[in-house]
Order: structure tokens, then sequence, then C-alpha cells
């Protein structure tokens, strides 16, 4: 029976994010396999970039396909350098993108079925971001009803900017890697509600060295977004529990416009507590243009500022979020793969989950 046939509704809802990283997504392999041999399964998994490959492998239950792949796929099995016709179409406009990825295209289409994702125990989200529309959009396997299609998906999820040529999805749009935005997607494992999340960061190892070619400063380009992306995701966590826990934002009767208030019971008691006082998020004082003795009135900013009740459309319930990271710095890049290098990279996740699976936050 599927983990989503089993799980009780007072269960927790249980996700697997997997982040981006290009070469160094065979970790996020080795983490899934001790994941599923010690019986230990999602109702979600959400992967962006080469997370969402390996989401799409881990989804239709073929870890031993996957372990496979990454044990013999080079960087030539994925893109090919440009030739001169292919440049001369960047050049002009005729193609948005460095490499050509018909390698890639080539391998999903020999390991990805959708038929099997449908029949996994888990559901997943794919990420991936719309360069027309200006939005990161979340497309589960149940939005996805072609083969062509969830090609299509997996291509676009894992377009890095620049280098990887966009793809449209159902003939609309420019739709690119989504690590762009959430290169890990912990706020999209929350709207899909999931509760209990289990984030796998693929920090790259410090260098000291500049890059010497177009690729390698594209690559550390998005090195630099990547890593703030998934620093966000962990900071949505705990703002989304604090306002869970402080009761969202109000209105203030003594003309600051934005404060956090205590929550309260019926009888004026205080629900959390003395530690967690009400406090000022922002103050009409901080303006010095709205009069002559330099502060805004409440009433002289309201027309300008909209109220936003921070507690609308979220999820009730507080979400735990785990993180798992390699215990050493890693080797690669974005852009990197060799075999020796996954293989290492697939037995450092592994053991990572034996060994630690660090609470960031409860």
């Amino acid at each position: 029976m599927s983990t989503k046939e089993t799980r009780s509704a007072t269960q927790p809802v249980r996700a697997l994010v997997l982040s981006g990283g290009g070469g160094r997504g065979a970790y996020e392999a080795g983490v899934a396999k001790a994941c599923a041999e010690r019986d230990f399964h999602f109702d979600w998994i959400v992967g962006t970039s080469i997370g969402a490959l390996n989401a799409a492998l881990v989804g239709q239950n073929d870890l031993e396909m996957l372990e496979s792949m990454w044990l013999k796929i080079r960087s030539n099995d994925v893109y090919k350098l440009p030739d001169p016709g292919h440049l001369r179409r960047v050049i002009f406009g005729q193609q948005l993108g460095l490499l050509n990825t018909a390698p890639l295209e080539q391998l999903l289409r020999s390991c990805i079925s959708l038929e099997r994702l449908k029949a996994g125990p888990s559901k997943v989200g794919f990420v991936t971001t719309d360069l027309c529309g200006l939005r990161t959009k979340v497309i589960t396997s149940d939005e996805i009803h072609s083969q062509e299609d969830l090609i299509d998906v997996l291509m676009a999820s894992s377009a890095i900017p620049l280098l990887f040529p966009p793809r449209s999805l159902k003939g609309e749009g420019c739709w690119i890697d989504g690590g762009l935005v959430r290169n890990t997607p912990i706020q999209a494992a929350i709207n899909l509600g999931a509760t209990e999340i289990y984030a796998v960061l693929v920090e790259p190892k410090s260098v000291d060295t500049c890059p010497t070619s177009i690729t390698q400063l594209v690559s550390r380009l998005l090195e630099i977004v990547f890593d703030h992306s998934a620093r966000s995701g962990i900071a949505h966590v705990k703002q989304h529990n604090r306002i869970l826990d402080v009761g969202g934002l109000k209105n203030s009767a003594n003309g600051n416009w934005c404060l956090l208030e205590d929550r309260v019971d019926n009888n004026g008691n205080d629900k959390i507590g003395k530690k967690q006082r009400r406090k000022k998020i922002s103050q009409a004082e901080t303006t010095t243009d709205c009069g002559d003795n330099g502060r805004c009135t409440r009433g002289k900013i309201d027309k300008a500022f909209e109220l936003i009740d921070l507690t609308a459309g979220v999820l009730q319930r507080r979400v735990s979020l785990f993180i798992v990271k390699p215990e050493r710095q890693i080797l690669g890049s974005l852009l990197e793969i060799d075999p020796v290098i996954s293989r290492w990279l697939l037995k450092l996740g592994y053991e990572d989950i034996l060994n630690k699976c660090e609470a960031a936050v409860f």
C-alpha cells in the first residue's frame, strides 16, 4: 500500500526537498537510498534543477536506476559545448542557451516514465520559473498528463539560466531553472501542505580562484544566487512558525502601523507567555517627510501602505524542518559531472543520513 494511502490525517505530512546543485546532485541520490532502505517514506518529494530530476526517479521508485545513472554519466551525457552553428544562433537571438542540452533530453527519455511516476508511493512536485510572467510555480505529478509534458517540465526545471535553453510548457512561456528563485524549495513544500520537511542542501566547496571562462563566470554567479535562495527557504520556516506563535499582524491603537501582537485567550490571558512580548516591526516615527514634526501618523500613511494579514492563507500548523548537508566540504560545480566524484558523493550522502540528520527548526 502506498504512503499516500497509509498516512493518517493526524500524522505530519512529510516532504523530501531536493535542491539544485548540478553534478553535486549525486549526494541527494545517496540520501534517498538511505531513507528508502530504512523504510522512511515521504508524502511529497519536491525538487528543482538537478533535484527535480532526482525527484522524478525517486518518485517513480527507481532508486537502483538513479544510482546506476549517477555512476556512469559524465558531463557530455548532459550537455555539449556549442558548435559554430549553435554559437551563431545564440549571437543572433535564435537560441537562448549557450550549451546544447540534447543529451540531457535523450537521457530523460530513457529513464523517466510518467506511468511509473504516477504509480509511485509519493506525490512529486517540480519547481520552475517563467521569465514571461515572472512567476515561479510548482508543477505536481497530478497536473502532468503526458510523457512529453513530463519531459518538458523536467527540462524547464533544469534549464540553468544563460547556459541551458529555456522550455515552453504546453506551447507557452519561457520556463527555466526553478532554483533561480527557490533552489531549496522549502516554501513550495509548505504550500503543498507539508508539516515535516527534510531538506537536502548541497553546498559547494569554498574556492579562492577566479573564474577564467564565461561558463565558470555564470556558474559562480548562480552559486551565489542559489545559496541565497536556500537560506531564504530556511528563514521562511522560521517566519511561518513565528507568525503562528505570535498570532499574526494586527492593527495597533497607539499609532504604530505594524505590530506583532501577543495572542490572548478570551479571558485576556497571554497564551504564549511573557517571553514573547509584542515587537515593533516598523514605526511611523522612522519616516521624516510626513509632517513638520518629522512623524507620520497612521492616518497619513494608511493610503500609501496596505496592511497585510500574514496569517491569511497560512497553514495553521507548525512546520518542522530537518536539514541534511555534507559533513565535509564537497568538490564539483554545476557543470562538472564525473563518475568517480559521483560515487564518492553517493557514499557521502548515504553515510550522512546514517550518522546525522540535524534538526534546524522545531
